[in-house]
């Protein structure tokens, strides 16, 4: 039975910089890997001044996908920290029209993984993305095997909630994570999904800087 794995995601460097060791190690064990990336980045914070940031954050998760061993990678090409109610329903029917169109067999085995319900960072965008991937699961799991799983941080990441940027809730307890995947045969890969990012290095540096725990990827299922 074919597996496939849909990653739906806001951001071009959120696959990378969140599950993607999980994602590699889908794609490597046979799993057909496919991102979807609702915007590209075009307002993302970078230390040098790129007049046509989306396009060059655009390539960048190609690269990332490419590095991760995706089939595909989607550019919806929504504008980057403007995701919201208006756009929320557009964005979920292109994504099932990706599935449909993708999956051919309704007996494969699929599995949508996205961020934290809570943004993770607190991210509105994240969050908007997070929930139209819950709202595609629920639409779709009477059609086929399916399963979701949401790309979670644990405590001793984010020991309390942040408030230096805008804010960012506290990791999630140990009874509350349901998966932890260890990447560490792919670390390789990983650390060089990270970095296909340039133009956001710092972040990728600071990612880097967890050191060995950035190797255990952490999940909570659907219901």
């Amino acid at each position: 039975m074919k597996s496939y794995i849909f990653g739906i995601f806001a951001h071009p460097d959120d696959a990378a910089f969140g599950p993607g060791g999980t994602l590699a190690l889908a794609a490597r064990d046979g799993s057909d890997v496919h991102l979807i990336c609702a915007t590209c980045g075009g307002a993302g914070v970078n230390d040098a001044a790129y007049e046509n940031l989306a396009d060059v954050r655009e390539a960048e998760e190609r690269r990332a996908a490419e590095i991760m061993g995706a089939t595909s990678c989607e550019m919806l090409r929504y504008d980057d920290g403007q995701l919201c109610n208006e756009t929320y329903l557009e964005i979920a029917e292109h994504v099932m029209a990706h599935i449909r169109k993708t999956v051919t067999d309704p007996a494969s085995e699929i599995t949508l993984i996205t961020f934290d319900p809570n943004g993770l960072t607190g991210h509105i965008d994240h969050i908007v993305m997070s929930q139209v991937a819950t709202y595609v699961y629920l639409k779709l799991r009477d059609e086929y095997e399916i399963q979701l799983k949401y790309f979670c941080l644990p405590l001793v990441f984010s020991p309390a909630a942040d408030t230096s940027w805008i804010y960012m809730p506290k990791g999630r307890a140990e009874n509350e994570i349901d998966e932890a995947i260890d990447v560490r045969e792919l670390r390789d890969q990983k650390i060089a999904a990270i970095n296909a990012h340039v133009t956001q290095a710092k972040d990728g540096q600071a990612l880097l800087a967890r050191g060995e725990a950035l190797f255990d990827e952490h999940f909570m299922y659907f219901e």
